[in-house]
Formats: C-alpha cells, structure tokens, sequence
C-alpha cells in the first residue's frame, strides 16, 4: 500500500529544496531557463499534492459510502 501522507511529506522536502535553489540563485540567473524549470517543477509538486490530497479525500468518501452500505 502507498502512504500517501508519507509521500505527500517527501514531495513537500522537494519543493522545499527546489525553492530554496530558486531562491539562493543570483540575480542575473533568477529568469534563466533554469530558474523557470525549477519554477515549473516547483508547480508540477504542488500540483501533485493537491492531487494526493483528492485521492485521500476520494478513499475517505468511498469508505464512508461502503460502511454506509454495511449498515456501520
């Protein structure tokens, strides 16, 4: 099974690391190519916790419809 509050953390450390990169980067770099495929990892993990989040909030649901439907 996945953890998906484990996996939601370590893409959390990732943006965390790829942000301070961004940010740590000078100034004459901060609208290099680099700098805007860091800034679009840096959405593509937001992108992807949002979507964790939903999948948990989807297991939840389902697993209320289904205790529903045991009578629980």
């Amino acid at each position: 099974a996945i953890d998906l509050f484990n996996l939601e953390d370590e893409i959390q450390t990732v943006i965390s690391e790829e942000q301070e990169k961004l940010d740590n980067m000078p100034e004459n770099l901060q609208s290099s190519e680099n700098a805007e495929k860091l800034e679009e990892s840096i959405q593509q993990l937001e992108l992807a916790i949002d979507e964790i989040n939903n999948i948990d909030q989807s297991l939840n649901d389902a697993t209320d419809y289904l205790q529903d439907a045991k009578g629980v």
